[in-house]
Parts: C-alpha cells; sequence; structure tokens
C-alpha cells in the first residue's frame, strides 16, 4: 500500500533510495525507482545449446584423434606365401613338367631313352596406381596431418589390391593373374546347393591326387559368410551333432583337420571356397613404391594432387597344389 502512495518504508525504500544514489538523481515525492535489472534476476529464460539462437552460436566443436577404418586383414603372406623384392626385368621361374620313365627290362635288353620335360612360370609388372587430390584450405584447416593421412591411406589401399589380387587377380585390365584365374588349378566342384562333408573331400581329393595335400601350408580360405554356414552344416546325417567346420582356441577354425582362414575382401565368385597350398603362389615387386606430391598442376584451383606407383605381379608354381570350387560354399 505504502507503494501505492509513493510512500515506500523498510527494504523497498533502500532499494529505491540505493538505485537514485547510482543514477544521481533525486526521487519527487510520491515517486521511487526501481533498478534496471530487478526483472531479470527474477526471470527465467529457456537456453540451451541445441537452437543457435539461444545460446547454440556458442558452443565449439572440437575434432578429436582419427578414427582407423576397419579393413580386411592382409591374408596372403601370413599364410607363407613368398615374396620377391628387388627385381629390374621380366623374370621366367623354370619348372619341371613332367619326369622321365624307367622301364623294366631284361637283363640283357634295351632300354627306351626318356626325357624330362621344363615348362616355365612368367613374371612381369603390372602397374598398381593410386591419385588422391586434395585442396588447400583443408591442409591448412584440418586438425591432423593431410600429407600423412593421405600417403598412409593410400598405402593401406595399395596392401588391399595386392591381397586381393593375389587369390583373385583376373589376369585382364591390367590386372596380374590370381590363383583363381591360373591355368590348371583344380576347379571340379560346383556345390549346386548347400555344402556337403562328399563336397569337403572332393576338394581334398583333388590335392591329394596331385600329390599336394601333404604341404605345411594347405588351409582353407574363404569368406565369413561361407564359414558361418560350413559351422552351421552337419557332417554326416541329419542327427550328426559335428558340423563342417570346427571352432578351436581363439577362433581358430579348421575343416577336416585342416585350417581355415578367412578372406575379408569380396571374391568374384561370391563366397568361392579355396583350398590350397599357398606356399606354391607368390608376389613379385618390382622397384620401391613412388610417390609423388604434385602441388603445382591443380594450383590455379587451390589444389594439391598425390600419385603413388608401385609394381606388382602374382605366379602360381604349381597350379595342382590349389583347388577352388566354381560356385558359393554358402548356398
Amino acid at each position: 500500500q505504502g507503494a501505492k502512495r509513493g510512500n515506500l518504508t523498510g527494504f523497498e525504500k533502500e532499494v529505491s533510495d540505493e538505485a537514485a544514489r547510482h543514477l544521481g538523481i533525486e526521487v519527487a515525492p510520491n515517486s521511487f525507482v526501481i533498478p534496471a535489472d530487478l526483472g531479470m534476476r527474477n526471470e527465467e529464460r529457456a537456453l540451451e545449446a541445441g537452437t543457435s539462437s539461444e545460446g547454440g552460436y556458442g558452443v565449439q566443436t572440437s575434432v578429436g584423434g582419427l578414427i582407423d577404418k576397419l579393413d580386411a586383414a592382409l591374408l596372403a603372406r601370413r599364410l607363407g606365401a613368398p615374396l620377391l623384392t628387388g627385381l629390374t626385368g621380366n623374370l621366367t621361374l623354370p619348372r619341371t613338367a613332367s619326369h622321365g620313365a624307367s622301364s623294366w627290362v631284361d637283363e640283357e635288353g634295351s632300354v627306351s631313352a626318356t626325357a624330362p620335360a621344363l615348362g616355365q612360370v612368367a613374371i612381369s609388372p603390372k602397374r598398381l596406381a593410386t591419385r588422391t587430390i586434395y585442396s588447400d584450405q583443408l591442409m591448412n584447416q584440418n586438425s591432423f596431418s593431410t600429407d600423412q593421412w593421405v600417403r598412409n591411406d593410400q598405402a593401406i589401399a595399395e596392401a588391399l589390391a595386392v591381397d586381393l589380387a593375389y587369390f583373385d587377380g583376373t589376369g585382364a585390365s591390367n590386372q596380374p593373374t590370381g590363383i583363381t584365374a591360373t591355368s590348371g588349378v583344380n576347379a571340379g566342384l560346383t556345390f549346386g546347393g548347400a555344402p556337403t562333408f562328399a563336397d569337403i573331400l572332393a576338394m581334398w581329393t583333388e590335392l591329394a591326387v596331385a600329390e599336394a595335400e601333404g604341404g605345411n601350408s594347405i588351409t582353407w580360405v574363404t569368406s565369413a559368410a561361407s564359414i558361418s554356414k560350413l559351422m552351421q552344416t552337419l557332417k554326416v546325417g541329419s542327427t550328426d551333432s559335428r558340423t563342417l567346420i570346427n571352432e578351436g582356441v581363439n577362433q581358430q577354425f579348421s575343416m577336416i583337420g585342416l585350417p581355415v582362414e578367412k578372406l575379408g575382401q569380396a571374391l568374384t565368385v561370391t563366397n568361392q571356397l579355396l583350398l590350397g597350398d599357398f606356399s606354391k603362389a607368390g608376389i613379385a615387386s618390382w622397384g620401391a613404391r613412388k610417390v609423388v606430391v604434385d602441388p603445382y598442376s591443380l594450383a590455379a584451383t587451390g589444389q594439391n594432387v598425390v600419385t603413388s606407383n608401385s609394381f606388382y605381379d602374382i605366379f602360381v608354381t604349381q597350379p595342382t597344389a590349389f583347388s577352388k570350387s566354381v560356385d558359393s560354399a554358402a548356398q
């Protein structure tokens, strides 16, 4: 009531007098002063980072460490594939194609002459190239080294390309000829449906007939989908508790006692199954991997070009040491 009459008392009068003193004014009779921020102190505002005008403009975005991509594990070298490095010219590897023959003859009989035959494996470089373009602005603003990121990315891309070519290079379109496309590799098995124990034994038999089943590097190689299918497929009959693939310690899979390895990259024949002695197929390389950083050719558009070149070939010394299915093992 006192405020309505301009006659303040107590705390309200002290606030009005203090505000008038700060403002340097005199309060007329029947008047009082209200500090300008008094209403703000008692008023609530719903401010939030998610709305730009209500505080979001002030939220800073920080960039943490770079998270690597999940890539297929490189498999060829782990399986024992030999690596030839430091090559300069084309290379041929002679190999025995057939042996001479021995004969049982009479004590004084005449023996016919026979001779062994030679063949060869020809190796020549195939160019593997990667080109990446990035802007000056990205290089200046990026929170991590763009140069190093690009070079690491190219090295990974090329390693994956060589690994896939080892198993499945087509021999066309400048690709090396990998195991699946090499002439003479056993390809007698068509699943035509769900895999069976007889199918698995048929692939092993192809290597046994070729006297290749006893090598230390005999391994099954296939996709995750095929491994999953074979782990769910009963070995014999509908009541057998055993499956075609057995899981050992730390997911060390095996099938008919031979290790099973997962190939993370897709083959031309989806979910194809391979069996072989992978010490009988190798990788050849010529010179060192060459990386060229070009800040000039696209300078007018503020861009840089990084190009890498390397030269590889795949060679199979004993094609009959490998067997492949001609269709999917995950049917």
